[in-house]
């Protein structure tokens, strides 16, 4: 029949906050030891990342928030209870992800912008007929 079988593996993504910049995530030994210290099997974090590039980052920063992404719900319960992270303890949430919203109609039905078949641009400020960018009440707090 010529059908092709893809499994996508989930995965759980969690924010960890304030972690010391002197952490590297990109290291596979740092990781392994972040993974026995916290009893989580190894090979459960699949990726870590910066939230923010390293080269955007202040001069002199000290903490940043990283994106951890696990391959397990019972791993990310468990991360979530907390981490040590460059010998400095620091808290984990899940990843909230922000709803979709359009620039052109202002609708959170799930489009972008360049998907939107509105005809008239929609004002962000004010909800009248044109581009936001164009917006007379923007610049009066009075009419909010």
């Amino acid at each position: 029949m010529g059908l092709e079988v893809q499994v996508i593996e989930h995965t759980y993504k969690l924010v960890v906050k304030r972690v010391p910049v002197t952490f590297d995530p990109h290291s596979a030994a740092t990781l392994r030891v972040v993974e026995a210290m916290h009893s989580l099997r190894t090979g459960s974090i699949v990726r870590v990342d910066w939230i923010k590039p390293v080269e955007k980052q202040s001069p002199g920063q000290r903490t940043a928030y990283l994106m951890l992404t696990l391959n397990s719900v019972d791993q990310a319960n468990q991360a979530l209870k907390g981490l040590t992270l460059a010998n400095q303890q620091v808290l984990v949430r899940r990843e909230v992800e922000e709803p979709k919203r359009c620039a052109h109609c202002q609708c959170y039905s799930g489009h972008f912008a360049r998907e939107c078949k509105t005809v008239n641009e929609v004002c962000a400020n004010c909800a009248d007929t044109h581009p936001t960018r164009d917006c007379t009440v923007a610049d009066d707090p009075s009419r909010y």
